[in-house]
């Protein structure tokens, strides 16, 4: 052009307005403006780089592309005020082929018209598309591909000052679908990387011994080092405030031993099941470990009174988890206190829940046993000793559990965040932590092995390990590649990448064991109808051999599960509670005293 043009504000997406159709961008030509100025706009106007002949006014340019966006969003974006600000630098994104904003299938402000969204008083958020929500059948069209078309950028920028669409971007943060474990860690380098085809090696972590104690004590000792009597206490003042809050003429009172007796009938109930709540007090299947110890019309009184927080104090609290979070405070403290073995896995665990009270609290998991349900991070050992736990809610899930984060810690990615807060209760000096691809990154192994001296190893995903010189996935799957085949590369600060081919291509990285000495495990082959030996790395052997703590702890959890349902969500959370303890003190009495408690 002519004329020097220059982008003075954002870019204004006024499509879709009675008065401004097909329309994208306005470049202002850079002059001042006196307050008050309109801006004149010609009409679906078009000029391009070869319309030199072409007058063009002296106050604005139209971009040749165009977008379909709301109506609503003009009067805001066309503001006077806008054009008044500093210098700025922009990105001004346009389609590549301009017949696809024609196209009004591809405008995202057209919503699907069977999608009901869910009003919610906390922060919204959900995981991962596998991880959060259940497949649909119905998909949104895909956007279109989009072409950045940059600005320069002058040297007093404005910092300070929230355009519209950021300030719209902080109030709506709440309605905000933030994607949990699915960053690219390519994006989050802190350092450049090194890669080199060399093995890594380390010493092995030392084995720990059970002690036994000098004498056994009786199984309720046990139970009451996780469920202690401090908790039943507070049960129980909440329980009798609860009541007064609902009734203040009510005579309700509990005491310390009732509530130990509703427990025991609660545990008890889920080793003997019966169909229906009244069968344990009916004439003909009447059980006298339960009808004898309480009545049914108590047994159900307390059943819909017990309570655990103090509900006047809810609406200052940014926990989701507040009904509950006693009880996960008691229980996981007495969990830290217990020994510690030096591999850990961390993994999620979902606790089984389809009523729909609980808001989006509840999350969806394909591949767990319980789909439905709360979502839980726990960490645990080998043999299945849950030692900590943290409860997702979404944005609020650190903040809800009480924990403040390091600069360290903040700078890392979501689910990184989550393992560093899991490893600060660890009280092993050398240890080792196992986890899925969900977690795992080179960000994670880094900060581990710098801040507390802990090793890591996981499966990995593609975007999490960096651009290691290794065959790519899609090699591997080809038929010429047989079972067993490895590639491998390591980083300047002894981090290890491996790729090896199982059924699927299996991605890891550790900086605890490497992929020497090579051992074989045995597959079963259709076509042989046979098993066959096929060559299994190191870190793949040890990786199998401690990543199923959670696995196992989930497999007895759902043997004897305490069947407590009600409409209340909270109540489901506390019956795995309980189980959990119940768990916890068989594997103690196993593990430490050499006995299986009967």
């Amino acid at each position: 052009m002519a004329q020097d043009i220059k982008l003075e504000s954002e870019v204004m997406d006024v499509s879709g307005s009675s008065q401004l159709p097909n329309v994208l961008a306005v470049y202002i030509k850079e002059e001042p403006k006196l307050e008050g100025e309109e801006i004149d706009v010609k009409k679906e106007q078009i000029y391009t780089e070869e319309d030199e002949a072409t007058p063009l006014p002296s106050t604005w340019l139209l971009c040749k592309e165009e977008a379909h966006l709301a109506d609503a969003r003009f009067e805001e974006e066309f503001s006077t005020a806008r054009f008044y600000q500093k210098n700025q630098t922009h990105t001004c994104v346009v389609p590549l082929d301009p017949s696809i904003s024609d196209d009004d299938s591809l405008d995202d402000d057209i919503s699907d018209p069977n999608y009901v969204p869910v009003p919610d008083q906390h922060n919204e958020d959900s995981s991962d598309t596998t991880e959060g929500q259940p497949p649909t059948s119905k998909r949104r069209c895909r956007r279109p591909v989009l072409e950045e078309v940059h600005e320069e950028e002058d040297d007093e920028e404005d910092v300070g000052h929230a355009t519209p669409q950021e300030e719209r971007n902080t109030t709506n943060i709440g309605q905000t679908k933030k994607k949990w474990g699915n960053l690219n860690e390519n994006d989050r380098q802190s350092r450049p990387t090194t890669w080199s085809k060399i093995d890594i090696s380390n010493p092995p972590l030392p084995e720990y011994q059970h002690t036994p104690p000098q004498y056994v004590k009786n199984s309720d000792y046990y139970f009451e080092k996780f469920f202690s009597p401090q908790l039943i206490q507070h049960i129980v003042y909440q329980t009798n405030l609860y009541a007064k809050q609902k009734d203040v003429s009510t005579t309700f009172v509990t005491t310390d031993e009732e509530i130990r007796t509703f427990i025991a009938i609660l545990l008890y109930m889920g080793v003997v099941q019966l169909p229906s709540l009244d069968d344990y007090w009916a004439m003909k299947t009447r059980v006298p470990q339960v009808a004898e110890l309480m009545p049914s019309k108590r047994f159900r009184l307390l059943h819909r009174l017990i309570h655990f927080n103090d509900n006047s104090q809810i609406s200052a609290s940014v926990d989701r988890f507040y009904k509950i979070r006693p009880i996960f405070n008691f229980i996981c403290q007495a969990f830290r206190c217990e020994p510690q073995t030096p591999k850990q896995s961390i993994d999620v665990v979902m606790v089984g829940f389809k009523g729909k009270t609980a808001g989006n609290l509840r999350q969806y998991i394909q591949n767990k046993p319980d789909k439905w349900g709360f979502k839980l991070f726990s960490r645990a050992s080998a043999d299945g000793f849950v030692h900590d736990m943290v409860l997702y809610q979404g944005l609020t899930t650190l903040q809800g559990h009480g924990v403040t984060l390091t600069p360290e810690q903040e700078a890392l990615s979501n689910t990184s965040k989550i393992v560093s807060v899991l490893a600060q209760t660890m009280t092993c000096s050398q240890s080792a932590i196992f986890a899925d691809n969900f977690f795992t990154s080179l960000q994670i192994a880094r900060y581990l092995k710098n801040t507390h001296g802990c090793r890591y190893t996981g499966t990995a995903r593609e975007n999490r390990i960096g651009n290691p010189p290794l065959k790519s996935t899609k090699d591997f799957e080809k038929k010429s590649i047989p079972q067993g085949h490895f590639d491998y590369a390591s980083t300047d600060d002894g981090i290890l990448a491996l790729r090896w081919k199982d059924n699927k291509a299996v991605t890891m990285l550790s900086n605890d064991l490497g992929v020497y000495p090579v051992t074989t495990c045995s597959r079963y082959y259709k076509e042989t109808k046979h098993k066959e030996q096929l060559q299994c790395p190191n870190v793949i052997k040890s990786y199998n051999a401690n990543m199923a703590g959670i696995d196992k702890s989930d497999m007895l959890l759902h043997l004897y599960r305490t069947p407590l349902r009600s409409y209340r969500w909270y109540m489901r959370l506390f019956a795995y509670s309980l189980d959990l303890c119940i768990t916890i003190e068989a594997k103690f009495l196993t593990n430490q005293i050499g006995l299986i408690p009967h």
